[in-house]
């Protein structure tokens, strides 16, 4: 009778239990042949134009890769030179696992933008070389990389838009992408290599923009002669600006400000109240700028030459540019009727 039962069993439900095992068959090479889309993924902060990861005529590899700047805020690659003047990139770091060679490595990259200043909605170009060529995947093999993109939010800098020494910050992401075969556009666009026909008008990505490498400063202040009333005088601060060329460099944006001086040693002035206008100087095509400059408090104002006058300079900032008027100012004396005397 249990035989019986086992076997009317299987010819009742036999069916159904091939029919389970068909549809999990079917489900399995459904999921393994399901085809893989490419993926770039920066958040909301970054959308991605265009992104690749080939071999190069010498063997090695590349992922490159361009997007758009979505931070609503200007950023720079740039950092200063410590070991000079000028600028360099900042190192990017690129994150795969058995490419280029087994395990997890990293390696390097960079990013550039059409200006020192990347502002919102700009093009972004990076590219990072594999240089190893131990483990080289077959070509249509998909590829997933980690991306640690460093940038300097420029606006965190008192002095931008004149100059980008902010905070530096890391944008995080991931690509997904096939290996294509060997690929040679000859001389292109955002190749990173400033080609014969190339340069920063037409591709800044490739051609390294000018940037401010020096300036001069020089005002109508002289503290024997000229003394400044507060609210109703003003001194004129003019900024030229040259480029790491030499030439002089329109469209600069430059700062001015009053740098304090000591009247006597150990004592130190400071200006608490003043205009600069305009508060961002823009060089013209001569690279030359102007501003004028009007005080109407400072924290520490003197009477009488018992104590001094407040003796200040007139400096600019333009990038990592920097300079100031050889000739001191002064405020009038006359100005600080009813102000605190400062104790030395």
């Amino acid at each position: 009778m249990k035989g019986q039962s086992a076997l009317e069993f299987v010819t009742t439900y036999g069916w159904a239990f091939l029919a389970i095992l068909l549809v999990a068959i079917a489900a399995y090479y459904f999921i393994s042949l399901k085809p893989v889309n490419p993926s770039c993924d920066f958040g909301s902060t970054a959308s991605c134009n265009t992104y690749q990861f080939f071999k190069k005529n010498d063997g090695t590899m590349r992922l490159r890769m361009t997007m758009a700047n979505g931070m609503g805020r200007a950023i720079s690659f740039w950092v200063p030179n410590t070991s000079g003047s000028g600028y360099i990139l900042m190192d990017q770091i690129l994150t795969v696992d058995n490419i280029g060679k087994s395990g997890v490595n990293n390696y390097h990259g960079n990013c550039t933008g059409p200006a020192i200043f990347v502002k919102n909605g700009d093009m972004i170009s990076c590219s990072f070389d594999i240089l190893d060529t131990n483990a080289v995947p077959e070509v249509g093999k998909f590829a997933k990389f980690d991306l640690s993109i460093h940038y300097t939010a420029c606006e965190t800098d008192p002095l931008y838009p004149a100059r980008c020494n902010g905070l530096n910050r890391t944008l995080h992401g991931s690509i997904l992408t096939p290996f294509e075969a060997g690929l040679n556009y000859g001389s292109y666009c955002m190749d990173e290599v400033c080609d014969a026909g190339e340069n920063y008008t037409n591709c800044p990505w490739d051609c390294k923009p000018p940037y401010p490498a020096s300036l001069t400063v020089t005002s109508t202040a002289n503290c024997g002669t000229n003394r400044l009333y507060k609210d109703n005088e003003s001194d004129q601060i003019n900024v030229t600006v040259l480029d790491q060329y030499g030439k002089r460099l329109p469209g600069a944006q430059v700062k001015i400000y009053p740098e304090d001086m000591q009247a006597f040693p150990g004592v130190a002035q400071h200006i608490t109240a003043y205009i600069v206008n305009p508060s961002t100087a823009v060089t013209d095509s001569n690279g030359f700028a102007t501003a004028t400059f009007t005080w109407h408090a400072c924290n520490c104002c003197f009477p009488s030459y018992i104590c001094g006058f407040p003796l200040f300079q007139y400096a600019a900032v333009s990038g990592q540019a920097y300079g100031h008027d050889p000739n001191c100012a002064v405020l009038d004396g006359s100005s600080f009727d009813g102000m605190q005397c400062c104790p030395p």
